[in-house]
């Protein structure tokens, strides 16, 4: 009996890792923008929130600290403006692999791709310190939990990172506003 039920342990063991080792793995596009850069690059985004009139203001700073043949890392440090007071967060590394799992039944959420809910969509050049970058925009709309959503996002292969802007608008029983805007590329 217990022989029996090593085997079936096993069976499903073994089943299991080869669902996972079967599993379809894409290419992320937000490795392939990092891993063009050198070392030290950095991106410094700035996120305005408004909620009930009260406004914040967030300067996030994402330095490239590796690049590896199945990764990149990334640091990222903030910095909220509240109330007159600064309140920083200590930086975290953040890893980006080079694929994504391509889950069976499930569609990949792929950085810089056509978001869900995508109603219109185009392409636009943004300056951003002396550089123009050819962006692609979507703008989407969705319902969540009885609120209703509407953003913009643009995106540019060439941007480490690839977010070059976000514009969104949330309406319910409150309505908050959030833009977010790279203001600086810094290349070693």
């Amino acid at each position: 009996m217990c022989v029996i039920r090593m085997v079936a342990a096993a069976s499903m063991l073994v089943g299991s890792l080869a669902l996972v080792f079967a599993q379809e793995m894409i290419p992320n596009p937000e490795f392939a923008s990092w891993a063009k850069f050198r070392k030290g690059t950095s991106v410094t985004r700035k996120m305005a929130s408004g909620l009930n009139g009260i406004t914040t203001e967030t300067r996030m700073i994402t330095t490239l600290l590796e690049v590896t043949e199945t990764k990149v890392v990334v640091e990222i440090s903030e910095v909220t403006h509240l109330n007159g007071m600064d309140i920083k967060t200590p930086p975290k590394k953040h890893e980006i692999p080079k694929t994504l799992p391509l889950t069976p039944g499930q569609k990949p959420h792929i950085p810089g791709s056509r978001p869900q809910g995508t109603v219109e969509e185009g392409t636009e050049t943004m300056k951003i310190g002396g550089i123009d970058y050819k962006t692609r925009w979507y703008r989407t709309k969705a319902n969540r939990s009885g609120s209703e959503v509407e953003s913009r996002f643009w995106f540019a292969d060439e941007m480490p990172g690839i977010v070059v802007k976000i514009e969104s608008t949330t309406k319910g029983q409150a309505t908050t506003k959030t833009n977010v805007d790279v203001i600086e590329v810094r290349k070693p």
